[in-house]
């Protein structure tokens, strides 16, 4: 294969949503699934595989780790910390003070990527910057 190879960072509701949407476009012809519960990460890839057999999409899904995110030509940031959001006022603030860190952590971890990086963890907007 030497299509496009497409990352996913998070298996929740956003991610599963993105990653079923490229395959469906049959885009890209390799996805890789990450996430810090690698055995969400395996079920999403295997649940994305038959999705690319019943539509009849050449993409390949696989589950990897952030290090493997280095040899994608973009990767997408959809992750989500374990939180609850319980604020009636200033609700942005609860998610960025829960996913801030993880997504610190995964910017850390992707030093040196040259590859395109498309952030859609929310709060977009704070994270995109703390990502960048």
């Amino acid at each position: 294969m030497n299509g496009p190879l497409v990352g996913i960072v998070g298996a929740g509701a956003v991610g599963q949503t993105l990653a079923a949407g490229l395959v469906a476009a049959a885009f890209p012809e390799r996805l890789l699934v990450v996430s810090r519960q690698p055995d969400q990460a395996r079920a999403l890839a295997a649940d994305l595989q038959d999705l690319a057999l019943t539509s009849r999409s050449r993409t390949q899904a696989d589950a990897g780790e952030v290090a493997d995110l280095h040899g994608c030509d973009a990767v997408v940031v959809a992750l989500r910390t374990d939180f609850k959001n319980t604020a009636e006022h200033d609700i942005r603030r609860q998610g960025a003070t829960a996913n801030a860190p993880a997504l610190g952590v995964l910017a850390r971890e992707l030093r040196g990527y040259d590859g395109t990086v498309i952030v859609v963890t929310n709060p977009v907007d704070l994270m995109a910057r703390r990502f960048g």
